[in-house]
């Protein structure tokens, strides 16, 4: 049985009310209810005082683990030999190593690293996928500002680069004649999500039209179509459509190589990386939600642990269909053997949105760096930070993180041993 008693001192009437009103405010957050012992104001005190006396005798059975976070100078390290190395704690200078994949200790191994520009996101991401490969775990980088093309090299990995005009191409009707069954009506969504990306939107009509073209060209005993294909059926049906005249750019001249042609990348390499620098603004959005939908596929027929780094996902939140795919990816890919990092630099972007909240409340660890108070707000409400935490946020320095994961909260500071520091910072062009 356990007593726990605190007393809170003030200058005066008010302030003591005003001290009261705050430690009961942040009771509240951590879901403490705190009382105080009217009339029994004397006895509190002696009790709080070291003399080893309970003289109000308010006793509660506690688990040995909700203990232990009455003791604030006591701080657990997270120290598994066989996992990844996150950097050290900052409390205690002890090494910060566990496994995001170790099913008893989380439900999925999802990662999100959320710090604003300049506060070491990128480099805590790189450092995450490096020690998971000296594991033996894989990843595949989605590289919006070309940051790890001399790591993936480096580790004699395929960093390819997609553009338009560019050598490479993604086929996006690979997944359905690739899985199971049960699959195809997700992966025809897919398409049309595309699509609806590529056109501004798709209205039930436009929608419905499309799926059946779709649906009829998988019908047919012939190669992997692609979907300049799904055009030319649908261009046939419709030729005065909205959507003949604005899919027709998307699947001749350099978008057509892009996205419509036979894939011609190769995933066998331990690591893989995308370089998406190049591509316009307007291509993002649907070359992601190709390149995601299609990675997807391929993890689900190559089961074996994988990580799968999305740099800067904030950008992509704007777009439904993105957002809608996300949401399930990140749900579904600890089936699989993989790891879905996300990595931002707006936490915001993940709040504006149901499926946004989703899916930044998804991972079973987060990396949370730098943040202005605005978004520390937000993030004191979504993760239940304490008042002490969000402080830490506001005034971390590059590198610093308060690491969330599973019941445990520590300070870290991603610090990667001299070999991976050396890489990281030299594939930066730092």
């Amino acid at each position: 049985a356990v007593s726990f008693y605190a007393t809170v001192g003030g200058a005066d009437p008010a302030d003591l009310r005003s001290q009261v009103e705050a430690l009961q405010a942040s009771c509240r957050r951590m879901m403490i209810r705190a009382v105080q012992p009217f009339f029994e104001m004397r006895n509190g005190l002696l009790s709080s005082w070291p003399l080893g006396l309970d003289l109000l005798g308010r006793e509660q059975i506690l688990h040995t683990s909700a203990l232990a976070t009455l003791l604030p100078w006591l701080q657990e390290d997270l120290a598994d030999p066989e996992g990844h190395y996150w950097g050290y704690n900052k409390e205690t200078g002890g090494l910060c190593v566990f496994d995001p994949f170790d099913e008893t200790r989380f439900p999925n191994a999802n990662i999100a690293v959320l710090a604003h520009s300049g506060a070491g996101k990128s480099y805590a991401a790189a450092s995450v996928v490096l020690s998971g490969h000296t594991r033996g775990i894989g990843a595949i980088l989605l590289d919006p500002e070309a940051e790890y093309g001399r790591m993936v090299r480096a580790l004699e990995g395929t960093y390819l680069h997609l553009a338009a005009g560019s050598a490479h191409a993604i086929n996006v009707l690979d997944p359905l004649f690739a899985g199971n069954a049960e699959d195809v009506p997700d992966q025809i969504n897919d398409v049309l999500d595309l699509v609806a990306l590529m056109c501004g939107k798709l209205d039930e009509v436009e929608r419905a039209q499309l799926e059946a073209a779709v649906r009829q060209l998988i019908a047919r005993p012939t190669p992997v179509p692609v979907l300049g294909d799904v055009f030319h059926l649908f261009q046939r049906a419709h030729p005065q459509s909205r959507v003949t005249t604005i899919l027709g750019r998307w699947v001749s001249g350099d978008l057509g190589r892009l996205f419509s042609a036979p894939t011609n990348v190769d995933l066998a390499a331990d690591i893989v990386g995308f370089n998406l620098r190049d591509l316009k603004e307007e291509l993002i959005p649907p070359a992601s939600l190709l390149l995601a939908n299609w990675l997807w596929a391929s993890l689900r027929r190559e089961r074996r642990p994988r990580h799968l780094l999305i740099d800067e996902a904030g950008l992509l939140l704007e777009h439904e269909p993105i957002r809608r795919f996300l949401v399930r990816l990140a749900r579904r890919i600890r089936k699989y053997g993989g790891s879905l990092i996300l990595v931002s630099q707006n936490p915001g972007d993940f709040f504006e949105t149901k499926d946004g909240a989703v899916l930044i409340t998804n991972p079973s660890i987060l990396l949370l760096g730098s943040q202005m108070h605005s978004e520390a707000a937000k993030l004191q409400k979504a993760f239940s930070l304490t008042d002490r935490q969000v402080a830490f946020l506001e005034t971390a320095q590059r590198g610093d993180f308060l690491l969330l994961a599973g019941p445990n909260r520590l300070p870290v500071h991603i610090m990667a041993p001299p070999w991976m520091d050396e890489l990281i910072v030299q594939s930066r062009g730092h």
